[in-house]
């Protein structure tokens, strides 16, 4: 479904409903959690009606943080559920090429773009890695939402990924893992406004030596 492996959406719990007489995916189940523990499960409805059985709010862990107990180099923060499991996928895929057992953590809001509040709440699971990765969707509402969230999590750990897709599951259906794992990779520390990154000073000094000046009188 949508590019996903079935070991992967197994890996993170998710399970499926189909339609009986073209055996297409009609709902995806995404298990929400407290503690590590099953409290309901948020429900796709295919394309992108959601409802939910249980506990699934706000007050829940994000989606895929129960696998992700130990901290580490990176966790990347997506936007949705099925971005989660396709990022999770091309990162995994990159790994066990380059024969490597390294595990990146992937999580995503249950709540959507206006996630300030649930990530806020889990500032101690997100203190626990050393860089996190911000790549919600290349939009209007995704792009504000950045912004908001930014300002909620571990300060001089944040970076930046300009996706040049939408969204991670896009990257996924294109065929375009490679490009996914560069944009990751080239993610930018956050800066605020007004303030100049320490890398671009020296491009900055070398600008201002071809600035034309008024020359002192003899």
């Amino acid at each position: 479904f949508r590019g996903l492996r079935d070991d992967i959406s197994k890996g993170f719990g998710v399970r499926y409903s189909y339609l009986e007489e073209s055996g297409e995916v009609a709902e995806q189940y995404y298990p929400c959690t407290q503690e590590g523990q099953l409290t309901g499960y948020k429900i796709r409805e295919v394309p992108k009606n959601f409802r939910s059985v249980g506990r699934t709010g706000a007050d829940c862990e994000l989606f895929g943080q129960f696998k992700f107990n130990r901290g580490g180099k990176f966790v990347i923060i997506v936007e949705g559920e099925l971005c989660q499991l396709s990022a999770y996928q091309m990162l995994a895929d990159y790994n066990k090429q380059r024969g490597s057992d390294f595990e990146i953590a992937v999580v995503s809001p249950t709540i959507g773009a206006n996630a300030q509040k649930q990530i806020a709440a889990n500032y101690k699971f997100f203190d626990t890695f050393d860089n996190i990765i911000l790549a919600m969707d290349n939009d209007e509402a995704g792009k504000k939402a950045e912004e908001k969230i930014i300002k909620v999590l571990p300060k001089g750990k944040v970076k930046i990924m300009n996706l040049r897709f939408k969204d991670s599951n896009d990257y996924l259906t294109a065929n375009k893992g490679k490009e996914f794992i560069q944009d990751f990779y080239n993610a930018k520390s956050f800066t605020p406004v007004g303030v100049l990154p320490s890398g671009g000073l020296y491009d900055r000094i070398i600008q201002q030596t071809e600035v034309p000046k008024v020359p002192f009188p003899d």
